[in-house]
Order: C-alpha cells, then structure tokens, then sequence
C-alpha cells in the first residue's frame, strides 16, 4: 500500500480505495493514510465473498456494518461501493436496490465480460445514472472494448498485467476517441512480485500471480500519460446528464455494408414486427379498450396498433420526452416515465406492447411485475423482441450500437419470463424480416421451424394473459390529460 500511494503521489493521481470492513478494522491508521493522502474511500463489504454466497438480510446488514465503520474511521461520508470479485451479475442486481436503501450512490461492481467468476457481457460500459425502483443510482462499469465481436477487458487488475503495455495504452486512447472515462483498477497486492504464494483454484493462480514483477513500471508508465480522478469527482461532473434509456439505434457505426440497403431493411423490418404484431393481437380474444406502449419512442408502433384494432385510449410512456411526436395526436396521451414503476392505477391497461425496449431496462423482473400490476385481470402483455441474429445484422449495419443491448433472450426464456410473474403464455414465434414482400415468405418460415432453423429469424413475439390480478381500476382521458 506504501508504494501504491508514493506512486500515485509522484504522479500527482488521487483515485477512490474501495475497503473491505475487517481490514478497516485490523488496520484504522492505514485508512487514514489513505484519506490523508488525498484519495477518497469507498465500501468494499465486510467479507471478500461473492454477494450471492450471503442471504440479503445478512449481506446487507454486512456492507452496512462496512460503510458505517469506515465512516467513523474517517468522519467522512461513503458514497461508492463495489462488491468482491465483481459478484453483481444478472443474477444478483436486485442488490442495486439495497445500496440505494442503504445510501450509497455509487456502484462500481459490474464488468461487461464474460468471465468465470464474474460479469455481465453486453451490459455498457459507459458511466451513467440509471433509475432504479428504489431510486436513483450511478453505475461505473469496468471499461471494455468489443474487438471481434466480443467485449474484451481492457482497463485492470491481471489484464493489464498481462497486456503489452502498448496494446493498454491504445485502449485507452480509443476510450478517450470515444469522448468517455476509462474505469481503471489495480490492487495494492499487484505491486507486490513476493507476496505468499497461497494454494486455491488453479484458474485464479493462474492470473493472480501472472506478470506481477512488471505491474509496478507499467503503472508508471500508465500515470505519466493519462490523468486519472477518484470516481466520486467523475461522476461529480456527469451529473448534469441525465438518466436514460440505452440507446438501441446508432448511426455512428459505420461498416462496409450500403447504408441504404440496411437502412430499408431496418426500416421495413420494423413494419414487419408491427404488421405481425397487430395480425397477432387481432386473433387473440381482448377488451379492446385501453392500451399502453412501453417505450413507446416516436409512437409509430402504437400509431398502428391501436388503428389496427380500434383502441378507445392509447397511452405511450418513455424515459426520454424529446422523442414524442409534436403535437401528440389526441387519442393518444403520452407520459415521461420509468417502465420499472408505470404511474398507473392497479388493473387499469386491457393491453401491454413492449417492443424490444425490455432488453435495455435495467430491472425486467420490475417492469414485469408492474405489468401484471397494471393490467387488468385477462388482460394481455405482447413482447417483441429482436432474435440473436438479428442483433448481430444490428451491429454490423450500425442500426444496433455495440454494447447497448445487454439482454439477449430466445424464445423459450421469454415464455420462463412471463410465466414466472404470473402470466399464461398465450403465444409465441418467431419472424423473418426481408427488405420486400417476397411470395411464400410464411412458407419459407414453417419450412425453417420444422428444420430448426427458426434461430435464425430476425425477431420473436411472445404474449401472456395475466388471469388473477388486483381489482379493476379506471382511467379516463381527461383525468389523465390533467
């Protein structure tokens, strides 16, 4: 730690020493050095477990029992948390809600990699304020870079150690091309070639103690080109973005394809999903009185969903307002709004499309569940969701940007999805989407399901019935346009 520090310190870098609560109290006065120093200190947990190894009752009361004694070691407020072994994956985000409760307002736990131990490959990479059902949170990912398809890390711990020192360097001037911060991260330990030699999985041994003679002159290297800030200072100066939706078109990625021809392709696509949508909804027996768009962007899809099957109200909700059509047409009311918490009356929507934009809301369990809450007893959720290989034609048209879409899902996990919060699945298949109406299009389909091709599809709907739900509800297009 004493070399970290006059390292950091010859090179004029301050940075944010996240600390485990048993070591913060073995060693105060070490703490203080820290702060003394000029860094700042976050929570690292009590014990360096993986957060799933825990109840969360007792998880919680843990990282509480951290926060609180570093606290009071330093009589400074601790605002920023990262959990050991970078443990919050798909599985364990509900743990985001229970830093929110706890205080915290910064996490810095996810790595967008595929690893064995660890992350979340897709999730971005970019620091932002993501809302959750509990409040507000920044979420500081470790950078990574997709190279050949696949997000590679690129900012840390035993990949900088074995990294060429030029192929990091380039990483993080590409990071800095691309106009956002670089999550970086070292361990004291890292600086220490002669550290016990410790027997435990031979997977970690095998990186743990790889390439730790050379960390020290990289580091160096490292701190003489770049300038690097606590985490709490850089997202001290992002706070005047503000939360969003990820983005899920991008015309930034430019690739060797003809814009043009993707762009009908994309674009027609699109109707496709729409058309099929509406065929779809129209065959499946459902008061047609009330229906509400997730995500609803420029209100195209529920334009035509709602003249297709002459809906009495339509209502659009969206993280963003600055894409609403102007003027909103007058059967439609539009609502600025978090899909994890639809300002809604219990069972008061007949009908729910979510059109891909539950791949890039952080919390689906939430959204589900709100669903079911909102909609009416034998009322209906319609999923449309872009296939595997669809995204990957997305990405290399440049219609998808890299790293936005974080969830993938096929078919089947859509219907464990909608079955696990209490909807009956009703329907469910997958599409092709070509540029033009080509004869025997349904034909060509069939012939792919029943050689179990239909993967390669370019997008899936799924639709569940919700049976039992909370009592009906009302809503009228005066009291909401109030």
């Amino acid at each position: 730690m004493d070399k970290l520090l006059r390292t950091m310190d010859e090179y004029g870098t301050k940075g944010t020493f996240f600390w485990l609560g048993e070591l913060a109290e073995e060693y105060p006065d070490l703490v203080r050095t820290v702060v003394d120093a000029g860094h700042r200190i976050g929570c690292h947990g009590w014990f360096h477990n993986f957060v799933s190894e825990s109840p969360p009752a007792i998880l919680e009361q843990q990282v509480s029992d951290a926060r609180n004694r570093l606290e009071d070691i330093t009589g400074k407020q601790v605002l920023s948390f990262r959990a050991p072994f970078f443990s919050i994956t798909r599985d364990t985000l509900w743990i985001l809600d229970m830093l929110v409760g706890l205080g915290f307002t910064i996490d810095s736990s996810i790595f967008p990699t595929i690893n064995w131990r660890y992350g979340i490959p897709g999730f971005p990479d970019e620091i932002r304020k993501v809302r959750r059902k509990s409040g507000s949170l920044w979420l500081a990912p470790v950078t990574t870079r997709r190279i050949l398809g696949v997000s590679v890390p690129v900012s840390g711990g035993a990949y900088f150690r074995l990294y060429p020192y030029a192929f990091s360097r380039a990483n993080f001037l590409w990071a800095a091309r691309q106009g956002k911060p670089a999550v970086f991260y070292i361990h004291p330990w890292e600086l220490d070639p002669d550290h016990p030699r410790r027997s435990f999985d031979s997977r970690a041994r095998l990186t743990h103690y790889a390439k730790l003679s050379s960390c020290e002159g990289k580091l160096r290297m490292l701190l003489s080109e770049f300038r690097f800030e606590p985490l709490e200072d850089t997202v001290g100066r992002l706070r005047k973005v503000p939360p969003v939706s990820l983005p899920v078109r991008s015309g930034r990625d430019k690739r060797s394809f003809s814009r043009r021809g993707t762009s009908l392709l994309w674009d027609h696509g699109l109707k496709q999903r729409t058309s099929a949508h509406c065929s779809t909804l129209v065959d499946l027996s459902i008061q047609k009185r009330v229906l509400l768009d997730i995500g609803t962007r420029d209100g195209k899809v529920l334009s035509e969903v709602s003249h297709t099957l002459g809906i009495d109200l339509c209502i659009g909700i969206d993280l963003e307002r600055d894409c609403f059509p102007q003027p909103s047409p007058d059967a439609m009311i539009l609502i600025q709004g978090d899909g994890q918490a639809i300002p809604l009356q219990n069972g008061s929507v007949d009908l729910i499309l979510c059109t891909s934009t539950f791949k890039h809301i952080w919390d689906v369990d939430s959204m589900l569940t709100e669903c079911a809450r909102v909609l009416a007893p034998g009322g209906l959720l319609s999923l449309v969701d872009v296939t595997p290989s669809g995204i990957r034609f997305g990405i290399a048209s440049g219609h998808l940007e890299r790293g936005a879409v974080h969830r993938i899902l096929d078919l089947d996990e859509l219907f464990a999805l909608l079955t696990s919060h209490g909807f009956e699945v009703e329907f469910g298949q997958r599409f092709m989407a070509l540029p033009f109406r080509v004869p025997g299009t349904r034909t060509l389909e069939a012939l792919l399901r029943r050689r179990g091709f239909d993967g390669f599809m370019f997008y899936q709907i799924a639709c569940g019935r919700i049976h039992e739900g909370p009592a009906t509800g009302s809503l009228e297009m005066q009291s909401l346009k109030e």
